[in-house]
């Protein structure tokens, strides 16, 4: 396992904009979707897990972890996908936030050069919800979620940047296929969520993309679309309405350029 080094202080008190708890959205079999976040339902019925995903931009400085488990407590997270880890190798460890009896799962999956990694956090109420999990590349981990009526698959992702080869998207794409496959082995309800460095539009298109997106599609948005549109998923957050100056999910470091580029994919399946 790699060094998970992060027992300093807390880092900051607030989650950014892309993990601001909304409204339902829509109701499945088994779930609740929000903008950028799922609500599941579990084998007991008086039980709901909310599902996040955060790109953090690295958990290798000192009090990152805590940082984001704490945010997790406080917006009432039980399954955090994460994006950008930066940890090396692949590992499944248990972890409390200092000052509390809060404990949480993490299982991760990295690289060797400390950069990429994806994981999900996990609080400890979850922790017998949780069927298995497959660790597929520095850039997709899934995990199966016990619930009613049907269990359910999430992949969380971080996928290649706009500019990045042609090859390693098509890479990239191939493993979700996999995973995909992977997951439909059984009747699950498949979610993936995730960093996905593209921009699907503001153009409503068939059951996939809704009216409420941001900005222009550009290359890697279309390969979003195109994958969707194979495995019959919708991207939830582009159907529910927010306005204009809410819908983004990443600022540039200029803080003025804004784009929404990370999502939820839902099964279109398990809606009715």
């Amino acid at each position: 396992m790699s060094n998970c080094n992060s027992s300093g202080g807390l880092l900051q008190s607030l989650a950014p904009e892309d993990m601001l708890r909304c409204r339902p959205f829509k109701t499945s079999k088994s779930c609740v979707v929000y903008d950028n976040t799922v609500e599941v339902y579990g084998k007991n019925i008086a039980s709901t897990y909310n599902i996040g995903t955060w790109n953090v931009r690295s958990l290798w400085q000192d009090g990152k972890l805590e940082n984001v488990m704490q945010e997790m407590i406080r917006m009432n997270i039980h399954i955090m996908g994460i994006a950008e880890t930066f940890w090396n190798g692949e590992g499944d460890f248990n972890a409390t936030l200092p000052g509390t009896d809060e404990e949480f799962r993490i299982i991760f999956s990295g690289g060797t050069t400390k950069r990429k990694g994806v994981a999900f956090i996990l609080r400890d109420s979850v922790r017998t919800a949780i069927h298995s999990y497959y660790v597929v590349s520095e850039r997709i981990i899934s995990i199966k979620v016990r619930a009613k009526p049907v269990d359910l698959a999430i992949i969380q992702v971080y996928a290649p940047t706009n500019d990045a080869a042609q090859a390693e998207v098509e890479d990239f794409y191939e493993q979700i296929e996999r995973s995909v496959k992977e997951c439909k082995k059984s009747q699950d309800c498949l979610v993936i969520i995730g960093d996905f460095n593209g921009k699907v539009g503001d153009v409503k298109e068939d059951d996939i993309v809704g009216p409420f997106g941001l900005g222009q599609r550009n290359e890697n948005g279309q390969s979003i679309v195109d994958c969707c549109r194979r495995h019959n998923l919708m991207i939830a957050n582009t159907w529910y309405q927010t306005k204009l100056n809410a819908r983004h999910t990443w600022i540039a470091p200029d803080r003025k350029t804004k784009n929404q580029i990370d999502y939820i994919l839902v099964d279109n399946d398990s809606f009715g």
